[in-house]
């Protein structure tokens, strides 16, 4: 009988995750050193394999980890003098370099076409030469007159005043 639909099918065993690593070249004391985050692993439970060229780790026990990386950039290690240590719970694994690899250089990754400091475009320069010509003009330009402040209304004054005020028009007229 084959299991129901809605159940997915778990394998046996879970493959072994990749524990978040750093590794660092050393060019003035000629160290390698790598730096593994095994959570919950205790140092009986790894098996760490170093060769010249590619470090190897796996863990055993109730948190599995796999990890399989090269030296970057062609570096080679002496794996015979290869030092590893638990420091809380990352591994540190520190090796002496026989071979520094290339250091990638920022120019190589560029393309060809493009230069890396071009002067910018003639649009650019045509809109500030019409910012700074606009805010001359405006400095040039008199600043517009004051408005009086206004002054806050009598109650009852303004009124009376404008009352025979507007008499006075149409009696000057006839």
């Amino acid at each position: 009988a084959a299991p129901p639909s809605h159940v997915p099918h778990m394998p046996d065993e879970p493959s072994p995750a990749v524990p978040p690593a750093t590794i660092r070249v050393n060019r003035k004391r000629m160290l390698l050193t790598i730096k593994v985050a095994l959570h919950h692993v205790s140092p009986s439970q790894i098996e760490c394999n170093t060769s010249k060229t590619r470090i190897e780790l796996t863990t055993t026990g109730r948190r599995r980890f796999a990890l399989s990386r090269r030296y970057p950039n062609g570096t080679e290690c002496d794996d015979a003098q290869t030092s590893a240590s638990m420091q809380g719970h990352v591994l540190v694994v520190e090796m002496p370099i026989t071979k520094l690899g290339a250091i990638p250089s920022l120019h190589a990754t560029l393309p060809t076409s493009a230069a890396p400091f071009a002067p910018p475009a003639a649009g650019a320069s045509a809109k500030k030469k019409k910012k700074k010509e606009a805010a001359e003009a405006a400095e040039a330009a008199e600043p517009p007159a004051k408005r009086p402040k206004k002054r806050p209304a009598k109650a009852a004054a303004p009124a009376a005043e404008a009352a025979p005020a507007a008499e006075a028009a149409p009696a000057a007229e006839a």
